[in-house]
């Protein structure tokens, strides 16, 4: 199992340069090819607006989207020209999230921003990511919308619950895991849950892990009032975790969006990148 193509989410900000920085790192350790994919989006104007006001707008926004697009196309060009024959520029147009799960079905791997940053939250919603991993079937890693990260992450945490989510993005990221110095794999007990499921069986997909070349360190953690999400997070912080790796959504979007739930908990109080499966 390895990687052999990376499709990293470009667009004409920092960071989208910060995500083709980590994209370039990835692609150089598993000598893959890196795929940059920049999203042109179609203006939507409310249907109430005047012809003559619609076409204005319109016209404004396809100018700017293009710009941004040349401009992103710019900085892919610039970072990767060492990469040689190893990368591809595709410019697609349509919508955000679709767009680029579309281009990731051809990928091992796609990286995204936390949130879109080069479009107004008004037109696309805060958890980009979400749209992403639950339309393509491919792994996703997100990044965060703010700081570097240029550098393969050596110190993975794992969040554990022995769920398929959780079981798939495992297993999706043995190719990274097993390049890491340090994985710890976490579960989080609540107080009260059954002995037989205590631990979601740490031990069990640690030894699982060891038979793919994976030596993992257990760490088991109570919720008591806290939620899962942020001791995941705080975890994450006190190992100096470079990479968490979990399940998405084991619960429905919409639910979580309504309700709360730890994979939008995570995605958006994150600091270092996240590997999402589901």
């Amino acid at each position: 199992m390895s990687i052999k193509d990376i499709l990293v989410h470009v667009d004409s900000t920092d960071a989208g340069r910060v995500r083709a920085a980590l994209g370039i790192s990835l692609a150089r350790r598993f000598d893959a090819r890196l795929v940059g994919v920049h999203v042109i989006l179609m203006p939507d104007v409310p249907r109430h607006f005047r012809p003559a006001a619609a076409r204005t707008i319109t016209t404004l926004f396809n100018e700017l989207s293009s710009e941004a697009a040349n401009l992103a196309e710019a900085h892919w060009k610039e970072q990767v020209s060492a990469l040689g024959t190893n990368s591809v520029w595709r410019a697609v147009v349509g919508d955000l999230a679709e767009g680029i799960a579309f281009q990731a079905a051809f990928c091992d791997l796609a990286i995204v921003g936390q949130s879109d940053t080069e479009y107004s939250t008004r037109i696309w919603p805060f958890l980009l990511p979400g749209a992403v991993v639950l339309c393509c079937g491919r792994p996703v890693m997100v990044v965060p919308a703010t700081g570097s990260f240029a550098t393969f992450p050596d110190r993975i945490l794992v969040a554990w619950d022995a769920s398929a989510e959780a079981s798939r993005a495992i297993h999706d990221a043995l190719p990274l895991l097993k390049f890491a110095k340090m994985v710890v794999l976490l579960t989080v007990d609540s107080p009260g849950q059954d002995a037989d499921f205590e631990g979601a069986n740490a031990k069990g997909i640690a030894e699982h892990l060891l038979r793919h070349g994976v030596s993992v360190q257990i760490e088991e953690v109570c919720s008591a009032a806290k939620h899962p999400w942020e001791l995941i997070l705080s975890t994450a912080n006190r190992l100096g975790a470079e990479l968490i790796v979990m399940g998405a959504y084991r619960r429905s979007r919409a639910s979580e969006l309504i309700f709360g739930g730890t994979t939008r908990g995570v995605l958006s109080r994150m600091t270092v990148p996240v590997f999402i499966s589901h």
